[in-house]
């Protein structure tokens, strides 16, 4: 047990610990304690322990078989760790496969045959302990263990009793609901476009950073981003919601952060731990599978590079409801990839019995990756959305199209929990008396050859831009006029003086910030640095380029209706008419999963309407047909993904029967006959 104790925690266990531990967010995101942390800790560094039990029964039997069965152990987790690092290499998967399977071999030949290898390995005795002291006060996340802190930072006095909301959605940029033209698109966003009439739509809104970690931070601060601290209270003692606690009724989302005073908002603590730690172990499982194969081979597996936990987000839950009882449980929900019931509890939270006026944070982690919702809230699973390759866009713009299709019908989803929430707002009395800000930490980029995220000069103007509506109290001095549109340069740092000022308070702490009802304070910006991971990068102080974006997006998104995207060259009027498809034996059509269609249970989820063919015999760029049950429910194009020609198409919800359905994929040939 020691040898395999010693060796995995040298090979897969720092692996693991490395990655885990260059992202705080991962523990945060799970709302776990320092003692938690390091619990977790020991148990990724024991948990090589178990591949010693076969060992164990073996050598009850034949000592020879146990020696041999321990020698071939540990020559694989040598393996594996050679296939991470040739992977990271950019080794191609051949050879870090086959230099790994070497390496493995050779380890366990070596160790059943030199006792100079045996005592190297009983030399590795104490490595655990120095591969859990590296984790514990050598990487980002040791910080963790000491901030632990019931209550801190300074209260404001003389709030007036005005109820405040603040909704912050995750990766949503401006593009998205404005089109080229700088006009929002209130007919796809009618939710947001209520807000725009009722208050004011800060056009030229741009987040302090990048990164949700800096981001959440700088706007319930009104601080620039500090890119050494955590989202953390002990981080970060002086917020709103240290400042407001005594004026109001205070409550928050906070799904990835942890900027609540415990005295607070102490739901977090009383959150299933059992949850936590069953997402914990699911997103371990993964993290384990994507450092045992090259990334050419780990296509299939949940990334652990677009989240912050939770990567087993197939998991979906038939009535949200049900997870919604409590912030602490939406937490947890959240985590493990179930995000709806985060909106049940923001609008519990609104309807909720109290003494004082309300104060509540809605971070909610939508629209961002992974794209698994219908605007009614419907999932449909997170398949078929590649855009992006080392987090850089690809170039064809097809599967990019693909992608903002995806990403709208997700966002229509938002708006419409947007809605909801207003009019919970109205249910309880208090909209028009409330101050309801609506934003998002960041955007993305859809641009082609750019990288999605970070802070590269062409993917900023989809990254900076960010939504930002504010509805004032009715009858505030110095607010603009409903339905104003501001296109004076303002930032997220913003929004926190903003509250102060509308309450009437000053502010307990310094800002960096101004509030946006002073108009001129915010005149004299011309740019705006973003800081995150990426070394700081200014944006400049203009529409210009944000405008270009969402004409991009206009080209195939005109009026930002998901459903009214089209290949180039889609054949006029083939929508809705039978469909019998040729045969041709060069070509060979792979429908992925395709047991999902045999039986369809229409209140079952992930609704099954997203399909994926992989096509051989074919080229990128020809035109795709798809029916369902004999008739054409849609059109699509193939495109190449790394050594693969595939198709993708996401159905209308209302084509598809109860029972079985007959999906068939056919390539329109130049003469217009279609074949599969």
């Amino acid at each position: 047990m020691a040898a395999t104790v010693a060796v995995g925690s040298v090979t897969v266990s720092q692996a693991v610990l490395d990655i885990v531990g260059e992202s705080p967010e991962f523990f945060i995101a799970k709302g776990m304690t320092s003692a938690e942390v390091i619990g977790a800790a020991i148990l990724v560094v024991l948990a090589p322990a178990v591949l010693a039990i076969p060992v164990l029964v073996a050598r009850m039997l034949s000592a020879p078989v146990a020696g041999g069965m321990l020698a071939l152990i540990l020559g694989v987790l040598v393996g594996i760790l050679v296939v991470h690092r040739l992977d990271s290499a950019d080794q191609t998967a051949p050879i870090a496969l086959g230099v790994g399977g070497l390496v493995a071999l050779a380890v366990a030949a070596f160790y059943l045959v030199s006792s100079s290898i045996r005592s190297l390995i009983r030399f590795l005795t104490p490595a655990p302990l120095a591969v859990l002291g590296v984790f514990l006060f050598m990487s980002p996340a040791a910080a963790l263990l000491s901030t632990d802190v019931t209550d801190t930072g300074v209260v404001a006095a003389g709030a007036t009793d005005t109820p405040v909301l603040v909704l912050i959605f995750d990766e949503f940029p401006l593009s998205s609901v404005m089109n080229g033209e700088g006009d929002l698109v209130d007919e796809a966003f009618p939710a947001l476009g209520r807000l725009a009439q009722d208050g004011v739509w800060y056009r030229n809104a741009v987040t302090n950073s990048p990164t949700t970690v800096f981001a959440i931070p700088s706007i319930m601060t009104g601080r620039t981003p500090d890119t050494g601290l955590l989202p953390t209270t002990s981080d970060h003692p002086e917020s709103l919601f240290s400042a407001l606690r005594a004026s109001h009724d205070v409550g928050a989302i906070e799904p990835i952060t942890a900027l609540c005073p415990i005295s607070v908002c102490d739901d977090r603590s009383r959150s299933n731990r059992w949850g936590v730690w069953e997402s914990f172990a699911y997103d371990l499982s993964v993290i384990l599978a994507h450092i045992a194969l090259p990334e050419a081979l780990s296509g299939s597996l949940p990334p652990i590079d677009q989240t912050w936990g939770g990567f087993v987000a197939e998991s979906v839950v038939s009535d949200p409801e049900e997870l919604a009882p409590s912030p602490g449980a939406v937490v947890s929900a959240a985590v493990q990839g179930e995000r709806r019931p985060a909106f049940t509890a923001l609008r519990d939270m609104i309807v909720a019995e109290r003494t004082r006026p309300l104060f509540a944070l809605g971070h909610l982690l939508l629209p961002h990756l992974p794209w698994t919702f219908l605007p009614d809230g419907t999932s449909i699973g997170s398949e078929g959305v590649r855009f992006f390759m080392d987090d850089v866009v690809v170039e064809d713009p097809w599967p990019i199209a693909l992608a903002m299709q995806r990403h709208l019908l997700q966002a229509q989803y938002v708006d419409a929990e947007i809605a909801r929430v207003i009019r919970s707002l109205e249910e309880e009395g208090i909209y028009e008396e409330a101050l309801v800000v609506v934003t998002s930490d960041h955007g993305l980029s859809f641009r082609p050859n750019t990288p999605r995220r970070g802070t590269a000069t062409a993917s900023l103007p989809g990254i900076a831009p960010v939504l930002m509506f504010v509805k004032y109290p009715v009858g505030i001095p110095g607010a603009p006029p409903p339905g104003s549109v501001d296109d004076v340069r303002a930032e997220s740092i913003d929004i926190a003086p903003t509250i102060f000022d509308t309450l009437g308070v000053k502010p307990p702490y310094e800002l960096d910030g101004v509030s946006l009802l002073d108009r001129g304070a915010r005149e004299g910006r011309s740019e705006t640095v973003l800081l995150g991971y990426a070394p700081p990068h200014p944006y400049p102080a203009s529409t210009d380029a944000v405008r270009g974006v969402a004409a991009d997006m206009d080209k195939w998104f005109p009026s930002r209706d998901p459903w009214e995207l089209q290949p180039p060259g889609a054949e006029p009027g083939l929508l809705g008419t039978t469909l019998e498809l040729g045969d041709d034996p060069a070509i060979e059509i792979d429908l992925h999963h395709p047991e999902r269609f045999e039986d369809v249970d229409l209140e079952a989820e992930p609704l099954p309407v997203v399909v994926i063919a992989d096509v051989q015999g074919s080229r990128a760029g020809e035109p795709v047909v798809i029916t369902l049950n004999g008739v054409v429910v849609a059109q699509t194009r193939t495109y190449s993904w790394g050594d693969t020609v595939r198709a993708v198409a996401v159905l209308a919800p209302d084509s598809l029967v109860e029972g079985t359905n007959r999906v068939e994929v056919g390539i329109m040939t130049g003469s217009g006959e279609v074949v599969g």
